[in-house]
């Protein structure tokens, strides 16, 4: 559990008042999130859930994920495409933010809600 949201398998949380959750060792913001400017929450799937996670889509059970940026799966043998599909979200730095997030900090790839808070560090 981390604030709102619960940290998928691998992920710690790094932000309780966000939600913000990173991969052991990475670095995270400590700007202080509130009710009207929260993280985005982490989906995380079901346990009898048969699914796996393709880039933004998800392939049911007997097919296997052939194209990541696009989401694309296949059954197990079949041909795929090698088209790049770029995320929709903008860049922010060395990450796409999600959905409904803008890019409030460049430098340590943060985004967060049109009227949220922000930290004003630098990140190298």
């Amino acid at each position: 559990k981390c604030g709102d949201t619960i940290c998928q398998a691998g992920l710690t949380c790094c932000n309780p008042s966000c939600g913000i959750c990173v991969k052991p060792g990475m670095k995270c913001t400590m700007q202080a999130c509130t009710k009207s400017s929260p993280a985005p929450p982490v989906v995380t799937p079901r346990e009898d859930d048969k699914t796996t996670q393709c880039g933004p889509a998800r392939c049911k059970e007997g097919t296997e994920c052939c194209n990541e940026s696009c989401g694309i799966c296949v059954e197990p043998g079949n041909g795929c495409t090698k088209q790049l599909c770029l995320p929709a979200g903008e860049v922010c730095g060395n990450k796409v933010c999600a959905e409904g997030l803008v890019c409030c900090n460049e430098s340590c790839g943060l985004c967060a809600p049109p009227d949220g808070g922000c930290t004003m560090q630098l990140c190298l």
